[in-house]
């Protein structure tokens, strides 16, 4: 009768030997998951299909901005805290998992002594070794609760892992944001001395034109202004730089005025132009913003724990399996 019992229920033990989470479908792209084709992007041949391989080094073309941005990721506060943050979500990981597997211990000891045996003094020396090991209780996850906690936890540092990648997103663009403002704000600044210099160089023509009735004040005086509001414009950005990348990019080289171009277009006349690319444009495109990546992991990690409360809970224990052996010289030890 026993026999017959473990035939029918060995089946639906083993049955519960699976984890009942639920199985994640990534939604179907918003678009076209192939790359454009055509005359305009035969220079596209052979460029990464993977937004991760390709590096910021190969859009920021400019020697100084490149400095710059390496300045800026170097010393960035909000990097380092995210940096942290990864690092622990990890560690979390690790110390989640470790619960899959029973806990085991051991221990080695030996002891010499020296005893009397029978008349007299006699002695004799004996020597005492005993070996150990345990397996201490753990819960027997039939059921894949541990398992759902160990990818909630794994989901929880992908998330950690994406929301560093997009504040080093973010540290990069705003660094190069500001630094192009400072460039166009000093091109304007310079303009302006340059229109206010000239107007005091035709200041006496000016005059007499004045004295014709042809022109105004108004004309004279008015580079002034226009150079003192560009003063002021220049600060804002440099400003924001230096409080976003830190003060230790006081010594960072700073544009003065010259064009700046992320993209090297300077070619020949008639030559193709080759501009680093995304090849396969699509949702990834969109999974370059951190947001969308880190909702994802959170919504794999809320699937996790939604299925742990109705996991049920199966424990099993094992008693300590002791092993001992003793070595004795000349007594035997009872």
């Amino acid at each position: 009768m026993s026999a017959k019992l473990l035939m029918v229920f060995l089946p639906c033990f083993l049955a519960g030997c699976v984890s009942l989470d639920q199985h994640y479908d990534r939604p179907k792209d918003a678009v076209n998951t192939t790359a454009p084709t055509g005359d305009a992007y035969r220079t596209l041949q052979g460029t990464p299909a993977n937004y991760r391989d390709i590096s910021w080094q190969d859009y920021v073309l400019d020697a100084k901005l490149r400095q710059v941005v390496t300045m800026a990721l170097d010393s960035s506060r909000d990097l380092r805290e995210a940096v942290a943050s990864v690092k622990s979500a990890h560690a979390q990981y690790g110390e989640q998992r470790a619960d899959l597997f029973p806990s085991l211990s051991a221990g080695v000891s030996g002891t010499r002594s020296r005893a009397l045996t029978g008349e007299g003094n006699q002695t004799a020396l004996s020597n005492t070794y005993s070996a150990e090991g345990s397996v201490s209780s753990f819960e027997l996850d039939l059921f894949g609760k541990n398992q759902s906690l160990s990818r909630q936890q794994y989901e929880t540092y992908l998330g950690t892992l994406e929301g560093a990648r997009s504040t080093r997103l973010t540290v990069l663009y705003n660094t190069v944001d500001y630094w192009l403002q400072l460039a166009a704000d000093r091109s304007n600044l310079a303009i302006a001395k340059e229109t206010a210099e000239s107007a005091r160089q035709s200041l006496e023509v000016t005059r007499k034109r004045l004295e014709n009735g042809v022109d105004s004040m108004v004309d004279v005086a008015g580079g002034a202004p226009r150079t003192l509001d560009f003063t002021r414009a220049d600060g804002v950005p440099l400003n924001a730089w230096t409080l976003l990348a830190g003060p230790e990019t006081s010594d960072a080289p700073l544009p003065l005025g010259q064009a700046v171009f992320i993209y090297d277009l300077k070619v020949e006349r008639g030559a193709q132009v080759e501009v680093p690319h995304l090849a396969g444009y699509s949702t990834w495109l969109t999974l370059l913003d951190g947001i969308v990546t880190v909702g994802e992991e959170r919504l794999l990690q809320g699937d996790s724990i939604s299925e742990q409360g109705a996991l049920p809970v199966l424990r099993g224990e094992r008693d300590a399996i002791v092993i001992a052996f003793l070595v004795s010289d000349g007594v035997t030890f009872v």
